[in-house]
């Protein structure tokens, strides 16, 4: 489904509790407001960051942009190019958007001859390109900016192809990268400043790579869920990693079409099941003692989730609508 075209609903949701309150403690959401937005066909799934919301386009072409749209529904007048030199093909797989502005760009790009290379840009807020980052083997697949400007990523390390002979290449083009992590911590400058969770932890390598991975910032804490294997992982400040393998949703069948944290500690999810008209559409608290996502919210029509600003969630409901719309919910008791 081109999500652009279906053209839906955007809804900022107010977050309910506090870290430590248990599901049944949640408080109620309520609409406080909408706001219009409008852009056109052919942009993919958008993430909000940093008070903006996010789309791309030209996917795959030599010049891939990024668009900005402002909580008040305002196109910025920056547009982010994607550019890698030399490269005929642009893949932009993650995007996100710091405190101050800047960009966050990951993805692959090929040559004229077929080679292929992994990077990771910045931008600085007017558009400018500060920094390209080759970064070899690892292929980063998700990015996040940190509250203090530091880049979080998620990805997989891999030869370019598999040796010769090879009877299961998957396999065997992750097979010397065991000990490396799947997500990895940058400063500005693209020096790594740490590596966690193996990729000898993952069952299958294609988990790794999933678009229904997500990596989402806040206060001092980043988190990476992977949908394939429902496993949520948090890092904080000090690198403490919690790691919460096959977490639990309302229906075994439930798809994640979200993931967000919010500045007072709480973890998020957008859930969808079943089929129309049976569908169950909700957003999910993670109560980490259960390794539960608890139903808080439900919708009358799938729901995504994008991100989160301070205590606020952002969300998308697809209805047919001329333009999207931001509808901003609060939480209350």
């Amino acid at each position: 489904m081109n999500l652009i075209t279906a053209l839906s609903a955007l809804v900022l949701v107010g977050s309910i509790g506090a870290v430590s309150a248990s599901p049944a403690q949640a408080s109620s959401l309520t609409p406080a407001g909408d706001v219009k937005i409008a852009y056109g066909d052919g942009h993919t799934i958008p993430s909000w960051s940093n008070g903006a919301l996010l789309s791309m386009d030209g996917d795959g072409t030599s010049l891939p942009v990024i668009h900005l749209f402002d909580r008040q529904g305002r196109p910025s007048p920056w547009v982010f190019h994607v550019s890698v030199p030399e490269a005929v093909e642009v893949f932009v797989r993650g995007w996100a958007r710091g405190l101050n502005g800047a960009l966050a760009v990951c993805g692959m790009a090929i040559d004229r001859e077929g080679r292929r290379g992994a990077y990771l840009a910045t931008f600085a807020p007017d558009g400018t390109t500060t920094k390209l980052i080759r970064t070899a083997q690892y292929h980063a697949h998700r990015v996040a900016v940190a509250a203090d400007g530091t880049l979080w990523t998620a990805g997989v390390e891999a030869l370019d192809r598999p040796p010769t002979g090879s009877k299961d290449p998957l396999v065997d083009v992750m097979a010397p990268y065991g000990n490396s992590g799947v997500i990895r911590h940058f400063d500005a400058t693209g020096k790594q400043l740490g590596s966690f969770i193996p990729q000898a932890t993952v069952k299958d390598g294609f988990h790794l790579v999933n678009p229904t991975n997500y990596l989402v910032t806040a206060s001092n804490r980043v988190a990476w869920y992977c949908g394939d294997a429902r496993r949520y992982v948090e890092i904080d400040a000090a690198g403490k990693v919690l790691d919460l393998s096959d977490t639990k949703f309302p229906d075994p069948a439930a798809e994640v079409s979200g993931i967000a944290l919010t500045d007072s500690g709480e973890a998020f999810a957008a859930v969808n099941y079943g089929a129309p008209p049976a569908r169950q559409s909700m957003i999910c608290l993670l109560d980490r003692a259960s390794k539960t996502w608890m139903p808080v919210r439900h919708e009358s029509s799938y729901i995504l989730l994008y991100g989160s600003e301070g205590d606020v969630l952002v969300s998308e409901i697809l209805v047919e609508e001329p333009v999207r719309t931001i509808r901003l919910l609060r939480s209350g008791r």
